[in-house]
């Protein structure tokens, strides 16, 4: 008889797990989506949740029956905590489980074990709350779940980065580690599929003509944060001169202001003149199912040290779309050039050529938002690359359609959270 899987109370704090405020992060979207999968496929007799409040205690309970479980639902609160030990783990929603290790200790630190997870690991405060997990009383039945091996590497190295200062520092000789497995992110990928009707009237709606090409960009629209959109608006122009095809394309997102805003437009209206470029408000639920319906490819060319894992690829593949995506980061695990779609050759300075930004940055010289801009501002894509890569799509409805189906089965066999949150129980 096999045994039954182990169960975990989770950290619930709603903002962690909500698409619903006026600034949409991919931290956002991910902890929304894992909540829903982990309610709706967790083998679970029972859910707990360790909350701040009663209020929150409530909106977990809410978003469990809300799923279609039946189950009871144990809250756990700061007065409580010694209640953790009858579940065994505890889910926290990002990579900092030092301080959980340090009030798991007053009880012995074989209670139950933690399990955090990577979001962006280039930030000053993930990078330190990495390097603390090896003076905080984190153990070997603890972990923090990379998200693309990508990630991982980054871990590791700040890692190894501490404890050699450790070394240097105290004479520190032994150093103890929580688990660091890489399991991907998943989606619910039957929220991408959608009839013909469908899609035709989501082409309706944004006004694209029968013979025209869509192309999807969804995310956010941010320059020194995200991606940078100019490798993609001049990929975009050449393919249509190349292919004398009519292309519209789609930036499903948001804009932090209205100078941003602008300057997109501004960089669109020089760089693809004969694309029609149209914006939609990428925070609405209605607006991104129109952005997905419509599209006959989908693009997205990060050149950014934030994008650890990049969920809107595997979207676009659960959707059906051949995707163009830069060869970067966790893109590498998820997208099979020329299978389902191309990944394309992304370069950056070796390592060790930019300790001037990061001196700048952990000297509070620059903020965070400027040592991104300016480190994605030496990253290039290759755009006579990814302009031959959307000829080819644009030239070839077989290769969209074959490209497309073999994205769509992967993301299903490998990216459906009911096989993610299988392989979190098993971890």
């Amino acid at each position: 008889m096999s045994l039954p899987a182990l169960n975990a109370a989770i950290y619930y704090v709603p903002e962690a797990y909500s698409t619903g405020g006026p600034k949409l992060m991919g931290r956002n979207a991910a902890g929304e989506s894992f909540l829903r999968g982990y309610l709706r496929h967790a083998k679970a007799t029972e859910f707990w949740a360790y909350v701040q409040s009663q209020e929150h205690g409530q909106q977990f309970a809410s978003a469990a029956q809300a799923n279609g479980r039946p189950e009871p639902v144990k809250l756990v609160g700061r007065g409580s905590m010694g209640s953790l030990s009858q579940v065994g783990t505890l889910y926290y929603p990002g990579p900092d489980i030092g301080a959980s290790a340090f009030a798991r200790s007053g009880f012995g630190h074989g209670g139950w074990s933690l399990c955090g997870i990577t979001h962006t690991t280039s930030s000053a405060t993930a990078m330190d709350a990495l390097a603390d997990l090896l003076t905080a009383p984190v153990q070997p039945w603890d972990a923090v779940i990379c998200t693309s091996n990508a990630v991982q590497d980054n871990v590791k190295r700040v890692l190894q980065a501490q404890a050699h200062y450790l070394s240097d520092r105290l004479g520190a000789t032994r150093t103890i580690l929580p688990q660091l497995p890489v399991i991907p992110l998943g989606i619910h990928t039957q929220d991408f599929a959608y009839t013909e009707q469908q899609k035709a009237q989501a082409r309706l709606n944004i006004g694209a003509e029968k013979d025209q090409l869509v192309v999807l960009y969804m995310g956010r629209l941010s320059y020194h944060a995200k991606a940078h959109p100019l490798a993609m608006y001049r990929a975009l122009e050449k393919a249509a001169q190349a292919s004398g095809r009519k292309v519209m394309l789609v930036e499903c997102g948001w804009h932090a202001n209205e100078h941003i805003a602008q300057a997109y437009a501004q960089a669109a209206a020089l760089a693809c003149p004969s694309v029609r470029v149209l914006t939609l408000d990428g925070r609405q639920a209605q607006a991104r199912e129109t952005a997905w319906a419509s599209a006959d490819v989908f693009c997205s060319l990060s050149d950014n040290i934030q994008e650890t894992f990049g969920i809107v690829p595997i979207e676009a593949m659960a959707a059906g779309i051949p995707v163009v995506v830069s060869d970067w980061d966790g893109y590498k695990d998820t997208v099979r050039d020329g299978v389902d779609g191309f990944r394309i050759p992304t370069l950056m300075p070796q390592a060790g050529l930019a300790g001037d930004l990061a001196q700048r940055h952990a000297l509070a010289i620059d903020t965070y938002d400027m040592y991104c801009g300016l480190t994605c501002s030496m990253i290039a894509v290759d755009v006579e690359a990814a302009a031959q890569a959307f000829a080819k799509l644009f030239g070839s409805e077989e290769l969209r359609r074959q490209m497309g189906q073999a994205g769509m089965e992967r993301a299903r066999q490998v990216y459906d959270w009911k096989g993610i949150i299988g392989q979190y129980e098993s971890l």
